[in-house]
């Protein structure tokens, strides 16, 4: 499954080159892959704002990027539900996804980069196994590439 889910982000190139009427320069949302989701939410938005705001102390800062990944460890999640499911509620039936079964799920994480996602992800998929790589830039070039140093994975998905 090759999805990716961003939260209102974008890189340098995707954003326009002046400001909106606010002042804030906004991402061309036509530049993204066809395989990206967008998240949008009252909440994500909220975060965000949280979290750049240059006066955010870094108690507030560490308080506000959990709470942002663990939206994005849930929605990353309810992406892998495959069926419905209809349950029995006090107030009747109800239709929903089924949760995928986590022992099915690996969380791969990016050493460096993607640890503080990672333990979102641990804290809403118990027991998921968890595997890493290191990649780093390669400073001595212009482009400034991706290297890869490591990959370690549990044995049942390293084949």
């Amino acid at each position: 499954l090759e999805l990716r889910i961003i939260m209102a982000e974008a890189k340098s190139e995707e954003v326009a080159k002046k400001p909106n009427e606010d002042g804030v320069y906004e991402a061309d949302m036509s530049k993204l892959p066809p395989n990206t989701e967008l998240l949008q939410s009252k909440a994500i938005q909220m975060l965000f704002t949280m979290i750049r705001d240059k006066d955010t102390s870094n108690e507030d800062y560490v308080f506000y990027s959990d709470r942002l990944c663990r939206i994005l460890a849930e929605e990353g999640l309810a992406r892998l539900s495959t069926e419905d499911v209809v349950i029995d509620t006090p107030c009747g039936k109800w239709k929903g996804p089924k949760p995928p079964n986590t022992k099915n799920i690996c969380a791969v994480s990016i050493v460096r980069s993607g640890d503080i996602l990672l333990e979102a992800v641990r804290a809403i998929c118990r027991g998921v196994a968890v595997g890493k790589i290191l990649m780093q830039r390669d400073e001595s070039t212009k482009e400034k590439n991706a290297v890869h140093f490591y990959t370690k994975l549990p044995k049942k998905i390293s084949t």
